[in-house]
């Protein structure tokens, strides 16, 4: 006997957000999970999939705020390099 096809049940993002929502408020996910009918590792998964989502979205301002610094930095370092360069060639003149 071959068991049945295992169907697996498609939850939309509203609903994952309320689950989310409602464990932030302090509710458990054990709780959560008898109520809505659904497992608790399920709830766990969507948790840390949300938060690697926010590290992935803080991570890309840092590293735009990083980029503006090093950009600021760049300029400044090719206008003392082109300053040197001028101050050399009018002291190589000059002697």
């Amino acid at each position: 006997m071959s068991k049945p096809k295992q169907t697996y049940r498609k939850y939309d993002a509203t609903f994952k957000q309320d689950i989310l929502r409602q464990l932030d408020s302090g509710q458990s996910a054990p709780a959560i999970a008898k109520s809505m009918g659904i497992s608790e590792q399920l709830i766990y998964s969507w948790r840390a999939s949300e938060k690697r989502k926010t590290v992935s979205l803080s991570d890309t301002s840092v590293m735009a705020r990083e980029l503006d610094q090093l950009r600021s930095k760049l300029k400044e370092v090719e206008m003392e390099r082109d300053i040197l360069k001028k101050a050399v060639s009018i002291v190589s003149r000059v002697t």
